[in-house]
């Protein structure tokens, strides 16, 4: 995504195309006029081509994937051209990849033992493999899923257009048993009725905030949050990426919202999976209300070279965007300084 924004902001009638607010639609027939615009629109298709399976919650069918959603994707690259000026993540990068490299001859170094020095040097190389590996192999099945949710969703149209559904993304609601029956209108019981339940269960157990130890099997109507203390100015959680940062937080709640973390604000989350890395490359650091030291947003802290801190609680229930708050990635403090 930032390269596509390095893209349009080498061009400055592209780059003037992009931030006028059209739709994607709109903008994609005046870039079509120029031979930049349509380079443009050529890496575009690339990267939809490539990464457009991609999402929040990607492993969840009902979720639109990135190709779906392509004023999402557009918002985001926005944001980065607005950001250019006070964000380098070309250079922020070159800067993080000579840290490691660094450090690792660093540590081969201090290695005198040519056989410790050798098994380092194997493992570490093959580390990095696996992980690259993981990654590939979670990149083609959820790719596989989002070519299911297509034949689900085409399904789901049909039905829809014949009234069996009030809308395609019903299908969702119903089991893969189910979708046959229902397909053929053998299904005997009221199949509206069915996905308004189903429907309206999932959007009650979304709006749950799991608590921080669950034992057994969690009954979500039995369970009562804690009172959130608005008035605390400090919040506890763990340091997952080191750095002290301090500055306006940005609270999202979720990832297919309208709100871009602008540079140097701090990025308030109740989670992150893959889908909120985009938001990390403007971020001066990170805030999360659950996760430990392995979950994704940690890793992709350190792998950004973002301080952050997870497990904070409710922080995105007390911290407010606009806030002036200060980060501790050593200690895992979060300290509102603006009670404002």
């Amino acid at each position: 995504m930032w390269s596509l924004a390095e893209l349009a902001h080498a061009n400055g009638q592209t780059r003037e195309e992009l931030l006028a607010g059209a739709s994607w639609d709109e903008l994609r027939d005046r870039l079509a006029r120029t031979e930049h615009g349509r380079e443009f629109v050529v890496a575009w298709d690339r990267f939809m081509a490539e990464h457009g399976h991609h999402c929040r919650g990607e492993l969840e069918f009902c979720n639109p994937r990135w190709s779906e959603t392509p004023h999402y994707i557009l918002g985001l690259v926005r944001n980065y051209l607005r950001s250019m000026p006070q964000v380098d993540v070309t250079e922020h990068r070159r800067r993080l990849i000579s840290q490691r490299e660094a450090l690792v001859e660093q540590c081969r170094r201090r290695l005198r033992n040519p056989v410790k020095r050798l098994l380092f040097t194997w493992s570490l190389r093959r580390t990095c493999q696996l992980l690259i590996d993981r990654e590939n192999w979670k990149d083609e099945v959820v790719r596989l899923l989002a070519a299911g949710r297509k034949f689900l969703l085409t399904l789901g149209e049909r039905l829809s257009r014949e009234g069996i559904l009030s809308d395609r993304d019903d299908i969702f609601f119903l089991k893969l048993t189910e979708i046959e029956s229902v397909a053929k209108r053998t299904e005997d019981v009221d199949v509206k009725q069915r996905i308004a339940t189903r429907r309206a269960d999932y959007e009650k157990n979304c709006s749950v905030t799991p608590p921080p130890v669950v034992i057994g099997r969690f009954d979500p109507d039995k369970y009562v949050a804690p009172p959130v203390d608005a008035t605390t100015g400090v919040l506890n959680g763990i340091p997952v990426s080191p750095g002290v940062v301090t500055g306006r937080a940005r609270v999202i709640l979720r990832t297919d919202d309208h709100e871009h973390v602008k540079a140097g604000e701090i990025l308030v989350a109740p989670f992150t999976d893959p889908a909120w890395t985009p938001y990390f490359l403007s971020a001066a650091a990170v805030v999360m209300d659950m996760g430990g030291v392995a979950s994704h947003g940690a890793i992709i802290a350190r792998e950004y070279g973002v301080p952050a801190v997870a497990n904070v609680g409710p922080a995105s229930k007390i911290i407010k965007t606009g806030q002036e708050i200060c980060v501790d990635g050593d200690r895992g403090t979060v300290t509102i300084l603006d009670q404002a």
